[in-house]
């Protein structure tokens, strides 16, 4: 839904920021070489703490119970115990990574998520200024901006914002530079990049890894590949949103629009305001004739994903092809 900001679109530019975050109480500061062009939000408020004897662990247990609901979709929940979490103890580095996840969760749907998630990723920076999950976020705030909001800008700034990452050799670096060159329309590059990446052994590299092949795979239109990318990565974690909404757009592409409309189906059952699995829903239905209920779904997606101007030109595309 809309919030305060209803009908505008604000699109920022990089600035080059030139102040030094300093997190009060504690004495770190980001190193300036991470913030410096890469985003141009900085913290608006400092970070301080006066924790209580034990309030530390007692937070980063409602911070980790705060990622298990983010990871099954349960925005609310998340939310919830991550207010708690900081409420109780403010210098995590983890608890604002994941409300930075949470803020991006909600793309397309709520104004503003973009600097929000910006800023809580220079928070946890501030507290470890070597956190590579930090570091990969803003890039990927940086990509979820490009995914909905549109500016092609945004793909270049997902790739500055990975310069700055501290470990160039984390195969997470290298996937989610391909995963950025993709979504920039470099192909080739995107799968010279991949075809660098050694063998995988953590689960969510692999996941994470097929993700981007499937991802290659539609843009270059290899349905079938883009397929069993996807299948590989739900074979790992059944529950993967990103695999999942692959799966179906290949589905589509592979002329079997009757098992994408299930999966769709089925994903939305987990996940009901997933906007993106109720386009693909509407596209599944129109690959099947099934105009009028195409229709209806995406005036849903037009509802769920006001705040996404790609999406609500998808939305246009596609409803004047019923």
């Amino acid at each position: 839904m809309r919030g305060n900001g209803r009908g505008r679109r604000e699109v920022w530019g990089v600035v080059t920021l030139l102040t030094v975050l300093v997190l009060a109480g504690c004495g770190v500061a980001v190193n300036e070489d991470l913030v410096a062009t890469v985003t141009p939000y900085p913290v608006r408020s400092p970070v301080s703490a006066s924790p209580m004897a034990g309030s530390a662990e007692v937070a980063a247990e409602l911070t980790i119970a705060a990622e298990a609901a983010l990871a099954i979709g349960d925005l609310e929940e998340a939310d919830r115990l991550l207010a708690r979490s900081l409420d109780i103890y403010p210098s995590q580095a983890r608890a604002y990574i994941a409300r930075a996840r949470l803020a991006l969760a909600r793309a397309g749907q709520v104004a503003g998520v973009y600097d929000a998630a910006l800023e809580d990723l220079n928070r946890a920076l501030a507290i470890d200024p070597t956190s590579l999950p930090a570091q990969l976020g803003r890039s990927a705030a940086y990509s979820t901006r490009a995914t909905f909001a549109g500016d092609p800008e945004d793909w270049q700034r997902a790739l500055t914002a990975l310069d700055a990452v501290t470990d160039q050799e984390v195969p997470e670096v290298a996937i989610a530079r391909a995963s950025a060159l993709i979504g920039g329309g470099d192909l080739a590059a995107a799968r010279d990049g991949l075809e660098t990446v050694p063998e995988l052994e953590d689960p969510k590299d692999r996941v994470a890894f097929a993700n981007a092949w499937a991802l290659l795979a539609l843009r270059m239109g290899d349905w079938e590949d883009a397929r069993t990318r996807a299948l590989e990565a739900l074979a790992v974690d059944p529950q993967n949103l990103e695999a999942a909404l692959s799966l179906i757009e290949a589905e589509i592409g592979v002329d079997n629009a009757s098992a994408a409309l299930v999966a769709a189906d089925e994903l939305l059952v987990r996940l009901p305001d997933e906007g993106r699995a109720l386009y693909w829903r509407g596209r599944a239905l129109m690959a099947l004739d099934r105009p009028a209920e195409a229709r209806q779904s995406l005036d849903r997606v037009s509802m769920v994903l006001d705040e996404s101007p790609v999406y609500q030109a998808r939305i246009s595309e596609a409803m004047s092809n019923l």
